[in-house]
């Protein structure tokens, strides 16, 4: 869930799923020849990109969710304003 103070927009996470499934399809289709498979489609392409999504998208909430330096969260320290000039 994303709030006003992180700065994150959610709304590029559906045309995202189709890009990912675009380049995950274009690139199999180019190792495909050198790995000696047969290359993909479209909507399998898709199915691999679901697949590799719900095992990221844990991974990506618990490391949200530790909240350390290291983490890609997107919380935002409460004295992030700028000092006043007098």
């Amino acid at each position: 869930m994303c709030h006003d103070e992180c700065h994150c927009y959610c709304g590029p996470a559906i045309p995202g799923f189709f890009f990912s499934a675009w380049i995950t399809m274009i690139f199999e289709g180019i190792v495909a020849s050198d790995l000696g498979v047969k290359t993909i489609s479209y909507p399998t392409a898709m199915v691999v990109t679901i697949a590799l999504w719900l095992v990221v998208a844990p991974f990506l909430f618990f490391a949200r969710k530790r909240g350390d330096k290291y983490s890609w969260s997107c919380r935002v320290d409460k004295d992030t304003t700028p000092p006043k000039v007098s």
